[in-house]
């Protein structure tokens, strides 16, 4: 019987991988700064025009407007964070890249612990280096 497990996904720190994760955060930070300048410019600009029109609804947008800034905050924030820790990674450590679904085959007498325990695979710059079952 096939049975699905969790297999973690590890990679390798490398000079490679340090620059690409670098660069995909700094991307990312790129286009969190041009959404908040959008938010801010097209928000205000709008809101102007609310208030000329009617007051209550140009209270309820700055509202929104202002939620929604908090929250591109909280996202610059984290990234910023995140691109901190990139940036002290060790070479040759292993850092986790994320989880995917595995097929195990379980027969009977099986130890079903041993089975479905998370089996992690190690990549480096993109190639499975190791492959490690509990």
């Amino acid at each position: 019987m096939l049975v699905k497990r969790r297999v973690i996904i590890k990679a390798v720190v490398t000079e490679k991988f340090k620059k690409q994760l670098i660069s995909q955060l700094e991307q990312a930070l790129q286009e969190v700064k041009r959404t908040q300048q959008q938010i801010e410019t097209q928000g205000m600009r709008y809101l102007a025009e609310l208030e000329g029109r009617d007051p209550t609804q140009a209270v309820a947008f700055a509202r929104k407007l202002e939620r929604q800034k908090r929250k591109q905050e909280a996202v610059r924030a984290r990234l910023d964070e995140e691109l901190s820790k990139v940036r002290m990674l060790e070479l040759g450590a292993e850092h986790p890249q994320g989880t995917v679904e595995g097929l195990v085959e379980i027969n009977i007498g099986d130890n079903i612990n041993e089975k479905l325990c998370a089996t992690e695979l190690i990549v480096e710059d993109g190639f499975v280096k190791e492959i490690r079952n509990p």
